[in-house]
């Protein structure tokens, strides 16, 4: 029981929130995902003395997430699950701009395979950030091999019908059986 306001709380699945700042509430709200259970007490402050749980947002994994996550003006679009090794969101939103991470598209086959998938993703990506593939002003391409170049720029052009963005073209630099992956910036839709 508070004692501030004689209001219940409760740890499981919840995220403290205060009564006296935003600032403090946001900070919180984002720190929930990252921060375990049975560290988020000693992470967050003794119990209660004026704070209290609420629910906590809901998070997913995968491209497929529809809630942004927000802190200082950044939106974080496919946030790692507690289970997935990877470190970093698949795409976020913040002045103005949208920075999707790499993608390979998840699929091994030919280079036009692996491309379509790749730029698939990136569109979804994109799409659930609210903006698209014509307002992309920057890809960078990363290739396994120099062989498969033009197969991959083939099935790329068609993802651009409306005019072809800057571009920067490396090899991988760490192993991986993915014959091409990309990563890109676009404008926020909302930022025109």
């Amino acid at each position: 029981m508070c004692r501030d306001c004689g209001g219940q709380f409760r740890l499981d699945d919840h995220v403290r929130l205060i009564h006296r700042s935003i600032e403090d509430v946001e900070r919180i709200s984002y720190l929930a995902p990252f921060i375990s259970r049975s560290a988020m007490p000693k992470a967050l402050a003794s119990p209660c003395a004026g704070w209290h749980y609420a629910p906590r947002r809901p998070i997913t994994s995968g491209h497929r997430k529809r809630e942004g996550i927000s802190m200082h003006g950044i939106e974080f679009f496919g946030m790692p699950g507690e289970d997935e090794a990877r470190p970093f969101s698949r795409a976020t939103k913040a002045g103005g701009l949208v920075f999707v991470s790499g993608h390979s598209g998840g699929i091994r086959g030919t280079a036009t395979e692996e491309a379509r998938a790749a730029l698939g993703i990136i569109k979804s990506l994109l799409e659930e950030a609210g903006s698209s593939m014509d307002h992309v002003v920057q890809v960078t391409l990363l290739i396994t091999n120099s062989a498969e170049y033009d197969e991959i720029n083939r099935e790329y052009k068609l993802h651009f019908p409306n005019g072809l963005p800057a571009r920067h073209t490396a090899r991988f630099g760490v192993p991986t059986t993915a014959k091409c992956g990309f990563a890109c910036i676009a404008l926020a839709a909302d930022s025109q």
